[in-house]
């Protein structure tokens, strides 16, 4: 446990001094960002349409496994509608 912490918090520390912004604003700015993008145009849900569709050939329950990724995005922007 010790050791972990020791890594994540050297990692924090590098990525702090390497681009000035902490670790969660990085994940925001590099992949919550795009996300909200893509999911508020008609392009970006019929992606993700489509690719919950396309896993459900494989036994995938797309709507599950995507769920988690979308769903959070998805609320935010009907709060905001």
């Amino acid at each position: 446990m010790c050791l972990t912490s020791t890594i994540f918090a050297i990692v924090e520390v590098l990525v702090k001094v390497a681009t000035n912004q902490s670790v969660p604003d990085l994940i925001v700015k590099v992949l919550q960002a795009p996300l909200i993008g893509g999911f508020q145009s008609l392009p970006g849900i019929l992606l993700y349409v489509f690719l919950s569709t396309a896993v459900f050939i494989f036994g995938i329950h797309g709507a599950f496994v995507f769920g988690a990724i979308s769903g959070p995005i998805l609320l935010t922007s009907l709060q905001q509608n």
